[in-house]
């Protein structure tokens, strides 16, 4: 039976609707061992005896893997166990979502057995708190995500926000001066500090650091490469290690074009919606070593999440449900613009066109209503925790030796953004009754993430024809630090694959010695090809080499006579290592040929 089927118009099934009220029903679903997420809910009764039907709702802040999931009928073990069997209705902004990731978005394989890849998700209720000190503030547990491939906005890993080389504000701070254009506030990293607290009784220089910050322009991007090199002059003149300096160099036209947020600003992009945070780091140990940054200075990019709001509907009775529309506000503007509180209710819901329908027996139906560009939480948790103790501390510390834009104390405040049409759904009419949920709802947070651990080596990509795409596979030859560690790595695929990228996203050197492709067919034979013009570094040259930002693509001309039909899997064997520009420049230099630069290439691919 089809869940939830959503019709062109409205239908309301009663001219004068009856009314049933909702009680408050938390819950909790256990992700791990001893670790329990409360999920906040409301457990509505429709109709009386032995004939009532429930419906539970629960509001809900999902990051973009698990909608991307549930958009393509997909689901985690741990997912399909906090909301059972749901599907999302779809409506203007589930349209709008699935356009922003047919766009912007990122495919990646999705392995059978974890290796390198970390997947968890993550619950729990707006208003939790960790029953003690020690205990964790997102309970999470280990997760499992069903299909082979999956596409989300922004990947899925952590939103990638990067260093920056802020030349003009570390000059100015390596002279104890705050420039007119940082604000500044402040970080204890007191042990003793009590962070249940407003402030703490012990400050004192050790307990307190400061945070330089600012909101970025558009400038930025366009300065870059200008900082950058300016950046890294400086950095040799700094650094006695040479060699390690030249391994932290920036690398000009490294800064991603960030073509989602030009897209959703359409070209006015608001003050507050990326922040440039600088931060001091002074050696641990060891009175002769280097600065870390540029003499303990550097600044990154605090990045937006995309998150969704949605309400879940979930039929608790025996028999079908009857959805006869909803009760909310809608709002049709399709700009980024400043997005309200967190389910902030409408003071006069009116009847909410084009859903209605049936939700099956023990089943549930999402409702999307918007798309939030916003901090994560416990970054947005940090910046309040400090703007509420600022006077306290800054009357302690003051400006901490500092001189210029003192009186600039305070911590970032950005507002949360949404793009493109919203709802806010406060009822429905459920087997004929009007059902007003509640009030002054509480929010769930459910997060599903999957990441790559840290470490080195080249990136892998396959072309699928069938949806005209590439895909991520992630690293490739990650045991093979150094030549005398080269090794063959076998990377296989359920269908047939022809054409290849290999990136070198990290400051190292990338060596394929070889690469073959295996094809093995439903009759039982395999068939071995060599790629075509291997992309060698130069003519003659028996291995191709990838420095820091090249690609090269490759590919494999397999006959005709094979149909993709026929073929049960195909296995790309790629052989080589790697070496850390670190460890390069050191040898380098030990063998006194430091003259002799090590190179750079910056290629981007098409």
């Amino acid at each position: 039976m089809r869940l939830f089927v959503a019709f062109a118009a409205l239908l309301i099934c009663a001219t004068t609707p009856l009314y049933a009220g909702c009680v408050d029903q938390p819950r909790s679903v256990t992700l791990a061992e001893d670790n329990v997420a409360p999920l906040k809910g409301y457990l509505c009764s429709i109709g009386s005896g032995a004939d009532a039907a429930q419906l539970r709702v629960e509001y809900y802040r999902l990051n973009d893997t698990v909608v991307s999931l549930l958009l393509t009928n997909g689901s985690s073990i741990k997912l399909r166990q906090t909301l059972g069997s749901v599907k999302i209705i779809g409506n203007d902004v589930s349209k709008t979502y699935a356009d922003l990731v047919k766009r912007f978005g990122v495919t990646r394989d999705v392995p059978k057995t974890q290796g390198e890849t970390a997947t968890f998700l993550a619950a729990r209720a707006a208003d939790y708190k960790a029953p003690t000190p020690d205990g964790p503030e997102k309970p999470s547990g280990e997760d499992t995500i069903g299909p082979k491939k999956l596409r989300t906005l922004i990947g899925l890993a952590d939103p990638v926000g990067g260093d920056y080389p802020a030349i003009a504000e570390i000059t100015a701070l390596r002279q104890k001066t705050i420039p007119n254009n940082l604000n500044f506030y402040y970080q204890s990293t007191a042990i003793d500090c009590d962070q249940g607290e407003i402030t703490c009784r012990k400050f004192g220089d050790g307990n307190v650091t400061m945070a330089p910050w600012r909101y970025m322009t558009a400038d930025d991007d366009k300065n870059f490469n200008a900082n950058a090199k300016a950046y890294n002059a400086q950095l040799l003149k700094v650094r006695k290690d040479k060699s390690e300096a030249k391994s932290e160099f920036f690398q000009t036209n490294s800064m991603a074009d960030d073509a989602l947020e030009k897209f959703i600003a359409n070209g006015a992009m608001p003050q507050d919606f990326s922040i440039l945070e600088g931060r001091f780091q002074p050696v641990g140990c060891g009175v002769d070593s280097d600065l870390p940054g540029l003499a303990g200075w550097s600044f990154s990019r605090v990045v937006r999440v995309v998150r969704i709001d949605a309400v879940l509907l979930q039929n608790l009775s025996k028999n079908p449900l009857e959805i006869g529309g909803l009760f909310g506000e809608s709002n049709g503007d399709g700009s980024l613009r400043i997005a309200q509180p967190l389910l902030a209710m409408p003071a006069h819901p009116v009847a909410l066109d084009g859903i209605s329908g049936t939700i099956p027996a023990g089943q549930a139906a999402i409702i999307l209503t918007r798309i939030v560009f916003t901090f994560p939480p416990d970054q947005l948790a940090e910046f309040r925790k400090y703007r509420e103790s600022m006077e306290a501390i800054h009357g302690a510390v003051g400006a901490m030796g500092f001189s210029g834009n003192v009186s600039a104390y305070q911590a970032p405040d950005p507002q949360d953004y949404t793009f493109g049409p919203t709802l806010a759904v406060t009822g429905a009419t459920a087997n004929s009754t009007r059902v007003d949920f509640t009030s002054q709802p509480v929010a769930n947070f459910l997060e599903l993430t999957s990441s790559n651990e840290a470490g080195s080596c080249p990136y892998l990509l396959s072309w699928d024809d069938t949806d005209r795409e590439w895909i991520t596979h992630g690293k490739v030859l990650h045991k093979g630090q150094n030549k005398d560690h080269a090794y063959t790595e076998t990377v296989t695929f359920p269908d047939l694959r022809t054409r290849f990228r290999i990136e070198e996203r990290e400051p190292e050197l990338a060596h394929v010695q070889s690469l073959r492709l295996a094809i093995e067919l439903r009759d039982g034979s395999t068939q071995t090809f060599s790629p075509m013009q291997p992309p060698m570094a130069a003519p003659g040259d028996p291995e191709l080499t990838l420095f820091w930002g090249e690609t090269a693509d490759f590919s494999f001309a397999v006959p005709d006579t094979v149909s993709a039909a026929d073929v049960v899997q195909t296995r790309l064997q790629v052989t080589g290592y790697y070496e850390r520009y670190s460890n390069l420049l050191a040898q380098q230099e030990s063998n006194a040929a430091a003259a002799t630069p090590l190179p750079v290439r910056v290629n981007s691919a098409e």
